[in-house]
């Protein structure tokens, strides 16, 4: 039996945002293997993100949606974060998506 995963977009870059707003992006994790993907586990690399998988197992050629959440809070500039997804996938057992904005401060007008 052969699994294998793939999330689409690997990378996902939100542009300008401002502080203070959450930034949402949805995610597909396909599975192109012939034994069904168990998706055991996602975590974050900051408590500013979170992740969750719509579905723990996808069957062989199906698919299910990774939901991620930014919140741009205090920060200011360029700022990345990750999502790790953990699976029985025996080649890729940790997938990495890799989500980033430029956090601008708010101009107020004069």
């Amino acid at each position: 039996m052969k699994r294998g995963e793939k999330v689409e977009p690997t990378v996902f870059d939100f542009g300008k945002a401002q502080p203070g707003k959450p930034l949402r992006k949805e995610f597909t994790i396909r599975n192109f293997g012939d034994a069904a993907l168990v998706i055991e586990g996602v975590s974050t690399t900051c408590g500013c993100t979170a992740a969750i998988s719509a579905q723990s197992r996808v069957e062989p050629g199906g698919r299910t949606s990774l939901r991620v959440t930014f919140e741009t809070r205090t920060f200011s500039g360029k700022v990345e974060r990750h999502v790790l997804v953990r699976s029985n996938d025996p080649k890729t057992p940790l997938l990495q998506v890799r989500v980033s904005a430029t956090v601008e401060p708010v101009t107020r007008a004069r």
